[in-house]
């Protein structure tokens, strides 16, 4: 009876290891073909470029003089695709540059401190190897405008303006604890357990990424590369190692303000901008130093404002551009 007991376990366990092996072994061979169709289809615009021994991913398009260089909040699925619709809108009158940090879209993954000071020295190294040269208008989204307020405290000479997504500014996270996320998402990430949830459920990835999206301007292929990030990238160490460093990086900057004679505009979303609790335009103003160059504009949206307001958006940033001294 017990020998029988042994083999039935020792069956299922070998059941089990072999299950396992199959859907990571599907689970890389599918992200791998997927990462090549889609690098394919998006032609010469995806770069990539060598930034500490690694390979990351970006989307250049615009021959303006001007640069701006859009950042991606934290988690986004596909920056690339996530921005395309404003991309294209922006490269109109300038030079547009999609960075997609390591750990997104078709960037390598990184075991690097997922710090404020690792995030700006990666994007001016990728900028450099670009052959793009400073300043640089940032635009970042949500969290990226922590990184950037690090980088134009650090570099002023290199950001000639913020113009701002609905970013994150860091006293919003004073009220907050340290965040501790542990590695059981991370194993579900490399078992694939994410892209059987998205195949069964494809409003999962989108009631946290995609509310409110203009499928109109956002066509199902776009779409589909940002489900397909999702199932790459979400929760897996660089994503969680940034999520676990968020209050660190807020909290080096709090009670900082922006360099005096650094033009920002802060695009606030109307529904951020209407929760009394939040006092999101409150945080905004806080860090402005000037407010003579140091402006805030609500469009009506939400947090992914750039998901509806793409004309808006490109309206208020070549007016405000167009008023600054060169």
């Amino acid at each position: 009876m017990l020998k029988k007991l042994k083999k039935i376990l020792v069956g299922l366990f070998i059941l089990i290891v072999a299950l396992l092996v199959g859907l990571i072994g599907y689970h890389n061979i599918k992200t791998s073909i997927e990462k090549s169709k889609y690098t394919k289809s998006l032609g010469e615009n995806l770069k990539f470029v060598t930034v500490n021994n690694k390979k990351m991913s970006c989307y250049v398009k615009g021959t303006g003089d001007k640069t701006i260089v859009l950042l991606s909040g934290f988690g986004t699925p596909s920056p690339v695709a996530n921005f395309m619709p404003l991309t294209d809108e922006l490269s109109k009158k300038y030079k547009v540059v999609v960075l997609e940090y390591f750990g997104y879209g078709f960037s390598d993954s990184t075991n690097d401190v997922r710090s404020n000071e690792n995030f700006v020295e990666e994007i001016r190294s990728a900028l450099k190897e670009l052959k793009i040269k400073p300043p640089y208008i940032l635009m970042p989204h949500s969290f990226s405008g922590i990184y950037s307020m690090y980088y134009a405290n650090k570099y002023p000479d290199e950001v000639s303006a913020i113009i701002g997504l609905d970013d994150s500014k860091p006293n919003q996270m004073k009220n907050n604890s340290s965040v501790n996320k542990h590695g059981y998402d991370k194993i579900k990430s490399f078992l694939g357990v994410y892209r059987i949830i998205d195949y069964f459920n494809k409003n999962y990835m989108e009631d946290m990424f995609c509310k409110g999206i203009d499928k109109s301007i956002y066509s199902e292929d776009l779409l589909n590369l940002m489900h397909k990030d999702f199932v790459w990238h979400y929760n897996t160490t660089p994503n969680i190692n940034e999520e676990n460093m968020s209050y660190q990086n807020a909290s080096e900057l709090f009670d900082i303000k922006y360099p005096e004679n650094l033009p920002v505009l802060s695009i606030v979303c109307s529904k951020n901008a209407e929760k009394e609790g939040l006092g999101w335009v409150q945080l905004h103003e806080d860090v402005f130093s000037n407010p003579s160059i140091q402006k805030i504009e609500i469009l009506p949206g939400r947090h992914y404002i750039h998901y509806t307001r793409v004309g808006a958006i490109s309206n208020l940033a070549d007016s405000f551009l167009n008023n600054i001294t060169d």
